[in-house]
């Protein structure tokens, strides 16, 4: 669920879709993960309006009250990860994963 929210702080309003895409999840894992959220009032999800098929997920403000914590202890999580680990390494790593995001991204068009 942290995953999400982190995506969510980075920019707001993000289609289901996308955000099955970033976290490479299928949409029904996605749309579990988001109706947890959306009991614990974390994220609204809105009817698009150029798309009404899509929904756009946003973050409420209770979720937003969150960001400075959750980011601390993510910024830890992968200090303690990566440990070990040379940066350039991480850096190849990211790059890599990337290339893998945007073809994903490609597929879905």
């Amino acid at each position: 669920q942290w995953s999400i929210l982190v995506h969510l702080y980075r920019r707001d309003g993000q289609t289901q879709q996308e955000l099955a895409n970033i976290a490479v999840k299928d949409k029904a894992a996605i749309t579990r993960l988001l109706n947890v959220l959306e009991k614990k009032n974390m994220v609204l999800r809105i009817p698009d309006r150029t798309d009404k098929r899509s929904k756009l997920v946003y973050l409420t403000h209770k979720a937003k009250e969150f960001k400075t914590d959750l980011i601390d202890i993510v910024e830890d999580l992968l200090k303690e990860a990566e440990q070990g680990i040379e940066p350039d390494d991480i850096i190849q790593c990211r790059a890599t994963l990337n290339k893998i995001f945007t073809n994903f991204d490609k597929l879905n068009r």
